[in-house]
């Protein structure tokens, strides 16, 4: 996998034309105004049978490039550090932070859909059986959600912070997060689910994806 690993790159996220910030500030405003109700939703997803399910898995929590390093010996093995953050949940929560976070826009948008593709085909060779593509990208749009709440607690926790690089790293994630929330109406995805939480059908679920993926979806009878 392709990830951005060095604060070098960060100078190039000011060339990639990034939308503006307010759409990530109507999340922001949404999520502090809505936060005990999103709780609610999260806490309840474990014991879904319909709408939103996954196969809920161990996550790590805080799966972004600073905490994966590329084994010295073995070149194709992946080493991760930093597993307080580890918890029951949607296993489409770490890639999406990874992939939002950690891969510059133009990059992302070039590799996603494969890199989606993969994963999930890994899934359901491994244990996942019965997972339809439609769900796990429900699923990694939602858990966009979580990766909203959890940088915009990080931008807070850094306010002020001395070290020009976690300043520099945290502003290059804001940015390529902007992007993606506008890539994957993340928006209209928290408006919609807080409106009716846990309840929204497959085809309003599939609605609220970008056209790309529901053209794919189309074409492959996922529907």
């Amino acid at each position: 996998m392709v990830i951005a690993s060095e604060v070098d790159t960060i100078s190039a996220e000011k060339e990639l034309g990034s939308v503006q910030n307010s759409c990530l500030e109507e999340g922001v405003k949404l999520l502090a105004e809505n936060f005990d109700a999103l709780v609610e939703i999260l806490d309840g997803l474990p014991d879904m049978k319909g709408g939103i399910s996954s196969a809920f898995t161990i996550t790590h929590g805080d799966y972004r490039c600073e905490n994966i390093f590329y084994h010295q010996a073995e070149k194709d093995k992946l080493v991760v550090i930093d597993f307080q953050g580890a918890a029951e949940g949607l296993a489409e929560a770490d890639i999406n932070y990874l992939i939002s976070g950690s891969i510059p826009t133009t990059l992302r948008r070039d590799i996603e859909k494969d890199l989606l593709l993969q994963y999930h085909a890994a899934m359901v060779a491994a244990a996942v059986a019965d997972y339809p593509l439609w769900q796990f990208l429900c699923n990694y749009q939602f858990t966009s959600i979580i990766t909203l709440t959890t940088c915009t607690l990080g931008l807070d926790i850094c306010r002020g912070s001395p070290h020009e690089r976690a300043l520099l790293l945290l502003r290059a994630i804001w940015d390529r997060l902007t992007a993606f929330c506008e890539d994957w109406n993340v928006i209209e995805t928290l408006k919609l689910h807080l409106s009716a939480p846990l309840k929204l059908s497959k085809e309003q679920q599939i609605e609220l994806l970008p056209a790309s993926y529901r053209k794919l979806l189309d074409s492959e009878g996922s529907k």
